[in-house]
């Protein structure tokens, strides 16, 4: 059986490739977490939708981020969101302020309204966040974690994190591949059999690599030092001014246009 490549998260494989992967954190760090900042005041459906068009604008034509990599990377968030909005718009109010009954459930005003502002907070500050996840290596958004003071422990660990999930679906393809070649998903039956295999193996393995790494960091006394998950990356370059100017000057507009939207809702 030949030797399967190396497995690969497509976001990864943008956040390394991409046009601006080579820009220092700081530019892209302002510009996504200044949008982020101002999707915490987004109350209102429009201006969500403001937030992420354009950092999906940056993303796919400033960074050239491939647009089905953006979707489905931003995807993931708004899945979460939405089961999450479920507990906010449906109550148990049995008033008159009702708008939709589903039997004891209800759906009022107050609660719509209030999922809806939820809402739109949610999908526009993931979208500001999948900016700089999509356009910048987790590691180096770890090393630049680990030069804050006090979390330099967190980005230790969310780098031992970061590797595990690697070799696990390393693991996962070739436990695959290896039941595949075994004719393991020929009929439904050996498809659910090989699947359930599948999942204990994969589970082993993340049991007894955590274990490793429980005991490695506990080992280097976790002292902060992260180490590089991928090969050493490439030098950055020197912090552009211009683009962190431009950077203060989009979030500012977006910050004005959004207090604009909500005083005429």
């Amino acid at each position: 059986m030949p030797h399967s490549a190396p497995s690969r998260l497509a976001i990864d494989d943008a956040a390394w490739t991409n046009r601006w992967s080579r820009r220092a954190g700081v530019e892209k760090a302002v510009l996504a977490l200044g949008l982020l900042g101002v999707s915490l005041s987004v109350s209102t459906a429009t201006g969500a939708l403001l937030i992420m068009t354009v950092t999906g604008l940056f993303a796919c034509l400033g960074a050239r981020v491939p647009l089905r990599t953006w979707l489905v990377a931003c995807s993931a968030p708004w899945v979460f969101i939405a089961i999450g909005l479920l507990g906010i718009v449906v109550t148990l109010d049995s008033g008159p302020t009702a708008i939709a009954r589903f039997g004891p459930l209800a759906v009022t005003e107050h609660s719509l309204q209030q999922g809806i502002s939820t809402g739109s907070r949610s999908t526009a500050a993931a979208s500001a966040l999948m900016l700089l996840a999509t356009t910048t290596p987790i590691p180096r958004i770890l090393n630049g974690i680990g030069r804050v003071p006090g979390l330099s422990v967190l980005a230790d660990i969310a780098a031992a994190v970061y590797r595990l999930i690697f070799e696990l679906l390393d693991a996962q393809a070739r436990i695959r591949a290896s039941q595949t070649a075994r004719l393991g998903y020929t009929t439904p039956a050996t498809a659910r059999a090989s699947l359930g295999l599948l999942a204990s193996a994969v589970m082993r393995r993340a049991w007894t690599r955590a274990r490793r790494l429980d005991v490695g960091l506990r080992g280097r006394g976790v002292d902060g030092q992260g180490f590089d998950c991928r090969q050493a990356p490439t030098r950055t370059q020197p912090v552009d001014t211009r683009f962190v100017v431009g950077s203060v000057a989009v979030v500012t507009c977006c910050a004005v246009a959004i207090h604009q939207l909500s005083w005429l809702s």
